[in-house]
């Protein structure tokens, strides 16, 4: 199937593999138990959260953020590198898949059961109706099954264990690694020996590092001393460094204000605005309402523990395009104060924020609460969680800061609600109710 590029280009398109109902259904089940295997062993690290259940790419992004943010405000320069493989699915060989497997553990039975999964594939190509002859598959991972998936992580694991001098967060295929040190000159002797380390681990195993594609980003607070990093080479080829990059559908920059992420995302949602106004016509408010939440909302909500934290100014024109398609969705003229429009179920960008950030807290509560315990001996009958120090001020506004404060202004009764969709709907109807006083949170 075709991915992305030239369309004439035959590295543009993918392989994909059909099975039937029934093979769906016992690889479903084999993953299953293959991801109990791995859990209960702890094989694959905490760093890999890809096809893993609560994992997600908002966690890995909010681990790399998180990371990045924790190196600022402790003074030190950082950097990250954004790495870019090359059809990596299509690549590993079937035998060293096998032997990973072997390896920790999935032997006997199962073992053959991907041994028969893997080999004796064929696969043809279809152009303009005419199909080709059959021809062997050797390497690749079949792409299309979850089977897969769950397998090219075991593959991969060992990258993650590395001593790279830096610190990995991968989803998939999807890996960034950040570098840290007290000097520019520190954090560049720590990248390139990482990326040689990092780069001599994908060739042993087959997968290209695609060099054109990867590249890094050289955090820093403004005003503050920049990176000079004049020429980065691995293989006599370049690395780019960029001010901005998208990583997991997010634009992460240098500076971490996530300006070209509010265009991206402000853009997004004005494209839409003309095919509101088309459906307007047909579809009812409850309906519009609905399509709203799966394709505004959801699109705004994504990331959001990241850069929801930013002043008002900074999500002006987020803002204006959210409030112009809800007052098309409910037939308001362009003047119409949109705060009338907000309720318990629809909230403006920073109440959204506020309901994902406490949940947030909620759900890592006890990790959290063990963290507490390490650094205040104090009683804590109100579930508070200790805020960090924070020593620049892009720490203030970070996950680690502001989502605790937010956290800690719920009613104690809240707090001690047992599932997360109880929390959910109190603490929305809390903030919603208390919007203008946490609201000043963030001046």
């Amino acid at each position: 199937v075709y991915k992305s590029g030239v369309r004439t280009m035959v590295k543009n398109y993918r392989p994909i593999s059909l099975i039937s109902c029934l093979a769906k259904f016992f690889v479903k089940c084999l993953k299953k138990r293959l991801v109990n295997f791995f859990d209960e062993n702890e094989i694959l690290s905490k760093e890999q959260f890809g096809f893993r259940e609560g994992c997600s790419t908002e966690d890995a992004m909010n681990r790399l953020i998180s990371e990045i943010t924790s190196h600022l405000n402790s003074g030190k320069k950082c950097t990250a590198v954004f790495i870019d493989l090359a059809k990596a699915f299509n690549t590993v060989p079937h035998d060293r898949l096998l032997n990973v497997l072997w390896h920790y553990g999935v032997r006997g039975t199962v073992w053959e059961l991907f041994r028969n999964y893997l080999y004796d594939r064929q696969q043809a190509v279809r152009i303009n109706g005419a199909l080709s002859s059959m021809l062997p598959v050797e390497i690749g991972i079949p792409q299309g099954t979850v089977l897969g998936l769950i397998s090219f992580l075991a593959y991969i694991k060992d990258l993650l264990f590395l001593d790279l001098g830096g610190s990995v967060t991968s989803y998939a295929d999807d890996t960034a690694i950040a570098f840290w040190g007290a000097t520019w000159k520190e954090v560049k002797s720590k990248m390139c020996e990482g990326l040689k380390i990092t780069k001599t681990w994908l060739d042993s195993y087959k997968l290209p590092l695609n060099l054109e594609k990867t590249n890094y980003i050289a955090f820093s607070l403004p005003n503050a001393s920049k990176a000079i990093f004049t020429v980065f080479k691995i293989d006599n080829q370049f690395i780019k460094e960029v001010a901005a990059t998208k990583y997991l559908g997010v634009i992460i920059d240098q500076f971490l204000k996530w300006k070209p992420h509010m265009e991206y995302l402000s853009n997004r949602i004005r494209k839409l605005i003309h095919k509101f106004y088309l459906i307007r016509q047909v579809l009812g408010t409850r309906t519009l309402f609905i399509i709203y939440k799966s394709l505004i909302e959801s699109l705004i909500k994504y990331g959001i523990l990241v850069w929801g934290g930013l002043y008002e100014n900074a999500l002006y024109r987020l803002n204006v395009a959210q409030k112009y398609i809800l007052k098309i969705i409910f037939k308001k003229k362009r003047l119409f104060p949109t705060k009338l429009l907000f309720n318990g179920e629809i909230v403006n960008i920073k109440t959204l924020y506020m309901v994902v950030a406490a949940t947030f807290i909620q759900k890592n509560k006890v990790e959290l609460n063990r963290i507490n315990q390490l650094y205040t001996t104090r009683s804590n009958e109100n579930q508070d969680i200790v805020i960090p120090i924070s020593h620049k001020h892009i720490n203030h506004r970070s996950i680690a800061c502001l989502d605790p404060n937010i956290y800690n202004r719920l009613p104690t009764e809240i707090k001690q609600l047992k599932t997360i969709h109880k929390f959910k709907v109190e603490c929305k109807k809390f903030i919603h109710s208390e919007a203008e006083y946490l609201e000043k949170l963030f001046k």
